[in-house]
């Protein structure tokens, strides 16, 4: 016999959200590990006490980058839609299936709010917790690069002025070694010879197929056991880690001594 589902929508329905996501999940797993309370007291500082009207409440912004990152969603707008669509996501931020998740543009004006300072702080503070409880040793540290797209066009490149301190006229090995790894192409443009005007972080690399784009690039430490990432910075794209890594280690080791 065919089975038939009729669909009546109800006016009221009783729902355990907790009991809806399964004890593997990663948001649940990390829920259970760490309290992220204490950002209430790192953020306390930007926002008045006794005025204004409440904010979005800035454990919920975290909850909320954090399920971007873990879930590859890079879009502001997207992530709202995805937390507002998926009951594991809604779980996660503390939300109930009525209850309406920030806009977007919330999200980017709360970022401006909070700038690099309060992030490196959650950071930092997320990494003592995870070796207070013992999932990070210290005792093997892995590190790596990656390339980052800038969002900024290769036709912002203008030549640097001659006071520029880090203008230079090509030596001829080095076009002679660009001829040779493009195809005989006449080298025009290089980090020592032109800039982007509209972000200068964002330059030239120098690797098959990447030529044309801008890039910058992020250096990640990694705890060699359990793989967390203990250290992040981002800088030009032309800069090469092996430069980067003593002073993120002693940076690291600082911290954490």
């Amino acid at each position: 016999m065919q089975g038939r589902k009729r669909y009546e929508q109800r006016l009221f329905t009783m729902i355990n959200l907790e009991g809806m996501i399964p004890k593997n999940h990663l948001p649940a797993r990390i829920n259970r590990a760490v309290n992220l309370d204490f950002i209430y007291d790192l953020t306390s500082k930007l926002y008045c006490f006794d005025n204004g009207r409440p904010s979005v409440d800035p454990v919920l912004f975290f909850r909320m980058q954090l399920i971007g990152y873990l879930y590859g969603i890079k879009s502001g707008r997207q992530l709202c839609e995805e937390i507002h669509l998926n009951v594991a996501y809604r779980w996660f931020c503390r939300l109930n299936l009525e209850d309406p998740v920030p806009d977007h543009s919330s999200l980017t004006r709360i970022r401006d709010r909070f700038g690099v300072e309060t992030y490196q702080s959650v950071f930092e503070k997320l990494i003592k917790l995870l070796r207070d409880n013992g999932f990070i040793k210290g005792q093997k540290v892995m590190l790596d690069a990656g390339l980052v797209e800038a969002d900024a066009s290769i036709n912002s490149l203008q030549e640097r002025q001659e006071a520029d301190p880090e203008a230079r006229a090509l030596r001829n090995y080095e076009r002679r070694y660009h001829d040779f790894r493009e195809g005989n192409k006449k080298r025009k443009l290089s980090n020592q010879t032109h800039v982007s005007q509209t972000d200068p972080d964002a330059t030239l690399v120098g690797r098959p197929g990447m030529y044309g784009k801008l890039y910058y690039k992020v250096h990640y430490a990694i705890e060699g056991k359990n793989r967390f990432i203990i250290d992040c910075q981002a800088t030009t794209g032309a800069k090469h880690e092996c430069t980067v890594l003593p002073d993120r280690l002693m940076q690291f080791k600082f911290l954490h001594s």
